[in-house]
């Protein structure tokens, strides 16, 4: 009876040992994936790109903020303009181990200003029900050309998720590309 709590002793240092040895070197590592929680990641902005202008002469050293969120997350982030006007953002992503449990009811928000007088003063802002922003909103946010003394327009773009469903909108003072309809935003509303 001792020979065999013996034996199943050194059994049971060998296998610990022998798990211990792969753990800490890494080797099949992955089959162990299963103790880590998973991470979803939302892309809240992809990369930004454009230029900042008043009466058409090129801004410079003007702090340009991006403000993203998703769910009750808030991110803000900051850059200065360049001698030529031109900012730029790197993409902005969130990552929570849940998943949302309906997309649509977790709204997205892309938020691009600045401060004129002390007052926020907004170049665009997009919302969007997605993992990721539409397509629309990403091939525009590449290249943005923004003048501070233009008015607000509604953009809408032809919604291709929903049949027969409401456009799409960015509210921006940015010249967009793609859009189906732009009206002017009214102030008094």
């Amino acid at each position: 009876m001792y020979e065999i709590g013996k034996r199943m002793a050194k059994i049971l240092v060998f296998l610990m040992s022998a798990t211990i040895l792969l753990l800490s070197t890494g080797c099949n590592a992955d089959m162990f994936n299963f103790f880590k929680p998973k991470k979803f990641q939302y892309t809240l902005s992809s990369e930004i790109t454009g230029s900042l202008y008043l009466d058409g002469k090129a801004v410079t050293s003007e702090v340009v903020y991006l403000h993203t969120a998703f769910s009750s997350n808030r991110y803000i982030s900051e850059t200065m303009t360049s001698e030529k006007g031109d900012f730029h953002f790197e993409p902005t992503y969130h990552y929570q181990t849940f998943k949302e449990p309906a997309l649509h009811e977790s709204s997205s928000y892309i938020g691009i200003y600045i401060f004129v007088d002390g007052k926020k003063h907004y170049l665009l802002e997009a919302r969007f029900s997605d993992v990721k922003p539409y397509e629309f909103i990403s091939d525009n946010l590449l290249d943005l050309s923004c003048e501070i003394n233009s008015d607000e327009y509604h953009y809408f773009f032809k919604n291709k998720f929903v049949e027969n469903g409401l456009d799409l909108e960015i509210i921006s003072r940015c010249d967009l590309k793609g859009f189906s309809e732009k009206i002017l935003l009214n102030k008094d509303t």
